[in-house]
């Protein structure tokens, strides 16, 4: 799916923390982006013992409050949930936010190239990062057609995880290996 154009409803884009524990989201403190939603200090959300913390590859301590982004993707009459919460995903979030902050008419949306940057680091190689460059604007679908959960899965190339992660709660998922943690989830 690299090079393919999508509706990016940055409007309906909700970020915050998601509480990971035994490989599944426990609980969640996320809202819109579009409304102003300013997610809570991690220090207000608990879980501060870090010697009960799960840990990593490594054998270090991870945090169960993972800072993370879901961005509804539109396609036709298909879509797809973007979430993501690694480094890379949170870059293009942060790109995407600043471009609709800027936008020149405010019933619009972006539309956006799907593609992929490898980024060199020297513990991991190359890592894939997603780019969603904008490539023009569309006028919002009126909110009774906006979409809200996706109603297709994700196209094949997309985990199990990244998949289970798009709806929070709903299912156990695997605790990711470090390989799908430094991936972002976006369909190439």
């Amino acid at each position: 799916m690299n090079g393919e154009q999508m509706v990016a409803r940055v409007d309906e884009l909700r970020h915050g923390y998601d509480c990971w524990k035994g490989g599944r989201i426990v609980d969640s403190r996320l809202g819109r982006f579009a409304d102003g939603f300013i997610p809570p200090a991690r220090r207000q959300l608990g879980d501060d013992d870090q010697s009960l913390w799960q840990t990593d590859n490594r054998g270090d301590p991870r945090d169960p409050w993972v800072f993370c982004f879901y961005l509804p993707l539109v396609s036709g009459r298909s879509k797809y949930l973007f979430p993501t919460s690694s480094w890379g995903g949170k870059k293009a979030m942060r790109n995407i936010c600043d471009a609709y902050s800027r936008r020149a008419d405010p019933d619009s949306v972006p539309i956006v190239e799907l593609g992929v940057f490898q980024r060199r680091s020297k513990e991991y190689g190359l890592i894939p990062e997603p780019l969603l460059d904008v490539t023009g604007w569309a006028s919002r679908e009126p909110p009774d057609e906006a979409p809200g959960e996706p109603n297709k899965s994700p196209p094949s190339g997309t985990n199990d995880y990244a998949a289970a992660k798009g709806r929070a709660g709903s299912q156990p998922v695997e605790r990711p290996s470090a390989k799908e943690e430094l991936e972002d989830e976006i369909p190439f």
